[in-house]
């Protein structure tokens, strides 16, 4: 009989496939997965693989909104990998506005420094496009600046964005919370799934491809429970 502890494992990824789910918008393309190569006609097989950087379950690194933010290659190691603390907040109505005093609430007896992984139960979604980035709940800037105070190591969440739907490209207030989160530091893990109950506390891994100078990066994201 093994000595070593059973481990729990979840996988916080969705699949990247050919033609998958991206943002809404003209200049976010489509994720294209061709094959190269065969094992019938080279004796192996090869794949071509063009995908966004902010495709699927991916992480936000600082440059993706600040001009002198730090690239997705710089972030320090120590943030992909260690402790979460889980917030179950599927209760919550689609398409609701959550106030620093209602984020405090939920985020009760957070252990300063540790990651979060806040669960809106909306990653099911993800394939109805309409719904998933319409309808989704958001925070708001004092709720953003709230969470900066918590210093968590990476923020993950099972939506597009914590930015309200309406507050994007091309409007008065671009991406206030991006511009919050990103400007302290803060890497955001996106388009998560989580299952629809989690255990509080997780460790976690999610590392992205060490790509030089760039934005972001999709991510496998993973956590486990011993």
């Amino acid at each position: 009989m093994s000595s070593y502890p059973e481990v729990k494992y979840f996988d916080f990824s969705h699949t990247i496939r050919n033609g998958m789910t991206t943002f809404p918008r003209p200049w976010h393309r489509k994720t294209i997965i061709e094959t190269m190569g065969t094992i019938s006609s080279f004796g192996r097989r090869t794949s071509y693989i063009s995908i966004g950087t902010h495709s699927g379950t991916h992480i936000d690194a600082p440059s993706h909104f600040i001009i002198d933010g730090i690239s997705v290659d710089k972030i320090d190691l120590s943030r992909f990998f260690g402790s979460a603390e889980v917030f179950n907040l599927i209760n919550l109505p689609t398409s609701h506005e959550i106030s620093k005093d209602e984020l405090k609430m939920l985020l009760t007896g957070h252990k300063f420094g540790t990651s979060i992984f806040l669960n809106f139960g909306w990653g099911f979604n993800f394939n109805n496009p309409k719904k998933y980035y319409e309808n989704q709940s958001w925070i708001t800037e004092e709720a953003a600046e709230y969470l900066v105070t918590l210093n968590p190591p990476v923020l993950a969440y099972d939506l597009a964005m914590l930015d309200n739907p309406l507050n994007g490209h091309g409007c008065s207030i671009d991406s206030p919370i991006h511009k919050i989160l990103l400007g302290n530091g803060i890497p955001l893990i996106e388009n998560a799934i989580f299952p629809k109950y989690l255990p509080r506390h997780l460790y976690y891994s999610v590392f992205p491809l060490k790509l030089e100078e760039l934005d972001g990066s999709p991510v496998r994201f993973v956590g486990w429970e011993i």
